[in-house]
């Protein structure tokens, strides 16, 4: 797959109910473990998800599509995720650069999920004292992100806009999933 194929992944909020291989998940995790950090000092650990029971209750403790809620709600057993990769780190390492070493460590896991038929959604909207807590992880981490991931069952589809024009991602009467990116010229300019 090249990357022109990857940068069309989209956000998937509702999966197929069949079961994610481990082998998948480490590629992505090896994806994760590749991607830049600054200063490579590297804080970021990662908490993987797979009992049906954990996942449930992540899921539960975590908030979907607002834009389209409650239509496009994950529901468990239904079309539910059936992982979740946790992203944590120590307390002290919280600053920017750590949020920046996130953004391209999910990035490049949901790049590596695509690439073999996955599909994810990162959850920055949950509570995390609660996700701490049903994560079991010590005094001193703090969960930053989750990624919610299984096999597509949905195909959202992007809409080019300019720069007025709404990012509300929406579905339509047949209740196919749009989102709205804009287009290089609403938003780059050259000097």
């Amino acid at each position: 797959m090249d990357f022109t194929e990857l940068l069309k992944r989209r956000t998937i909020r509702f999966f197929e109910q069949r079961p994610v291989s481990r082998e998948l998940l480490d590629r992505m995790l090896e994806a994760a473990a590749l991607a830049p950090s600054a200063a490579n000092r590297q804080p970021l650990r990662y908490m993987v998800v797979e009992t049906a029971e954990t996942v449930l209750r992540l899921l539960r403790v975590s908030k979907y599509g607002g834009y389209v809620a409650p239509e496009r709600i994950p529901e468990a057993g239904k079309t539910g995720p059936m992982a979740f990769i946790a992203l944590y780190a120590k307390a002290e390492e919280l600053q920017s650069t750590l949020y920046a070493d996130a953004g391209a460590a999910v990035m490049s896991m949901e790049f590596s999920a695509w690439e073999n038929g996955l599909g994810c959604c990162w959850v920055g909207a949950f509570d995390k004292t609660a996700a701490k807590r049903i994560l079991n992880l010590p005094e001193g981490d703090e969960v930053l992100f989750l990624l919610a991931l299984g096999y597509p069952a949905e195909h959202p589809q992007v809409e080019r806009i300019d720069e007025q024009e709404s990012i509300r991602y929406y579905l339509d009467d047949a209740k196919e999933l749009h989102v709205p990116k804009h287009k290089v010229s609403a938003i780059a300019k050259y000097c």
